[in-house]
């Protein structure tokens, strides 16, 4: 399957997740975030369903898909890569199947349940932006970080994570059982 190329699209920000540059790219091409990862090819058909993005995918994915993803939004595969959670399997620990040595069917089936994957941490302060002029127009990154349990603070600003809208109480980048 190809994928057309956006007409516009943005750099990635800093430790951003992949969930977060969608989410900008809709704001900034004036569309939502579902004809945005149709676009990057991140929507698989569930059932009768139009198509479904994978939680999973945030964490890693396979090579086609990632080149796709990457040509659709005018990144290099590792610009691309780098919105992933895996490459960070270094650092903070094994968040990816290339990483983990697989001992049991029951890892294959739910890896790394220390990853928040359905949901995200936040520092309302990095989301508001800086002085930067795109990130006071499209707000500042979500960062990778966010989702491992180990962070639970910003050390930027100084102040301990939020995991919930202040608002609506939902979780922060909800995203429901698929």
């Amino acid at each position: 399957m190809t994928s057309r190329a956006l007409s516009r699209s943005l750099d990635p920000l800093d430790d951003e997740t992949i969930v977060g540059f969608l989410l900008r790219l809709a704001c900034h091409n004036g569309t939502n975030p579902a004809q945005i990862a149709a676009r990057m090819g991140l929507m698989d058909k569930a059932g009768n369903a139009p198509g479904v993005v994978s939680p999973w995918l945030i964490a890693d994915m396979d090579k086609p898909r990632l080149v796709r993803a990457a040509r659709a939004t005018h990144l290099t595969v590792a610009e691309a890569s780098k919105l992933l959670i895996a490459p960070m399997g270094h650092k903070y620990g094994l968040v990816s199947r290339r990483y983990q040595p697989w001992t049991s069917p029951q890892q294959l089936a739910r890896p790394n349940r220390w990853v928040f994957i359905r949901t995200s941490q936040y520092c309302p302060q990095c989301l508001a932006g800086d002085d930067d002029t795109l990130e006071r127009l499209y707000g500042g990154a979500w960062k990778r970080a966010w989702r491992l349990p180990v962070v639970f603070a910003c050390s930027r600003h100084q102040q301990l994570l939020s995991r919930t809208c202040p608002k609506c109480r939902t979780a922060g980048q909800f995203a429901p059982q698929a």
